[in-house]
């Protein structure tokens, strides 16, 4: 029997791990892949593994999940978010939570932008009225100049200071909110700090980049949809479960606000016909912001490695619950190798 039973929780069959399998060609360990639905296929396919490899939406790791996961050494996420994993009981349990971080920081910035620019010149549905035979801009007036206007991030991250970066050449004024972020360390990137309130007063774009967490559960919604201007568009990016869909359909539809840019939304893949899809002030983007080729080879080259890095005795470079995991040493000896 190999000394490491790897295995992938994933949400399709046909997830590739060919970089995975290369990685650990010549390493005492077995890869396998399951499809994981619900917290009782993940106890029924990772029960014995020592690493699992997850994408969002691969597995369900709560607290009582992870207490039957008897052998884990480590969860490893495909990717940013760690809301599916109960991180605090991990660390009660000794098992180390890894992601990896930053490694589509440029494409989700990019597809942000690019949102931005097409909802507010209102560019896919011009395009759509050309294809059905029309040639007037008339249906889709207002459309407003976008030098001057306020780019307001809601947090500010990697993905978020990047699409500040990417957006300053545009003439934009940024501000931002982040109550973890020092309002100094804003200022001297020429980002302007404001409370959620003031931000959504005075921004005529606003772009979501925080992730999902019981903190973030709809922190959009009726509330805070009312508080925008009505010119204003809303570019979410980060995860459907931060906005309320009822109470932004419902803005949408009254005028309340101008448009919306949704690369996520808060049933993914979503019942078909979904409401907002309905809407020509509305542009989605099927959860694709993180992708390009390159994204994905590091993705999965990144995460290949921080399971080697297990299966050698050491802790990943991104491990979540590092600082309290317990001494290095404990750590080695659990994997056989101190």
């Amino acid at each position: 029997m190999p000394k490491f039973r790897v295995v992938a929780a994933l949400k399709r069959r046909d997830y590739p791990l060919e970089i995975e399998r290369e990685r650990f060609s010549g390493l005492d360990c077995e890869l396998n892949s399951y499809l994981v639905k619900d917290e009782e296929d993940t106890v029924k396919f990772c029960s014995d593994a020592h690493i699992i490899l997850t994408p969002v939406g691969g597995g369900v790791f709560s607290g009582e999940v992870l207490d039957r996961l008897g052998d884990c050494l480590a969860i490893i996420r495909y990717g940013v978010g760690l809301d599916s994993i109960d991180v605090a009981r991990a660390t009660e349990l000794g098992i180390i939570v890894s992601h990896v971080p930053d490694f589509c920081v440029d494409e989700v910035s990019t597809h942000t932008i690019t949102l931005i620019l097409s909802c507010w010149r209102r560019l896919f549905h011009l395009c759509a009225s050309v294809k059905e035979g029309n040639w007037s801009y008339h249906p889709y007036r207002p459309i407003y100049r976008l030098a001057g206007k306020t780019l307001g991030l809601v947090s500010f991250g990697r993905v978020a200071r990047s699409v500040a970066q990417k957006a300053k050449p545009w003439g934009l004024r940024i501000a931002a909110y982040d109550p973890y972020v020092d309002s100094e360390e804003m200022e001297a990137l020429g980002v302007v700090p404001l409370s959620l309130e003031e931000l959504l007063r005075v921004s005529h774009i606003v772009s979501i980049h925080v992730p999902a967490t019981h903190e973030t559960y709809h922190m959009i919604g009726e509330k805070e949809l009312a508080m925008m201007r009505p010119e204003a568009v809303l570019i979410n990016t980060s995860r459907g479960s931060v906005v309320d869909e009822v109470a932004l359909y419902k803005a949408l539809i009254s005028g309340q606000i101008r448009g919306a840019g949704l690369d996520v939304l808060e049933k993914e893949p979503p019942d078909f016909p979904h409401p907002l899809s309905s809407l020509d002030n509305v542009m989605i983007t099927p959860h694709c912001s993180y992708y390009s080729e390159e994204s994905l080879y590091e993705l999965h080259s990144r995460v290949a490695e921080a399971a080697v890095d297990i299966m050698k005795g050491r802790v990943p470079t991104h491990t979540v619950n590092k600082d309290l995991i317990g001494e290095f040493r404990l750590f080695r000896r659990r994997v056989g190798d101190g």
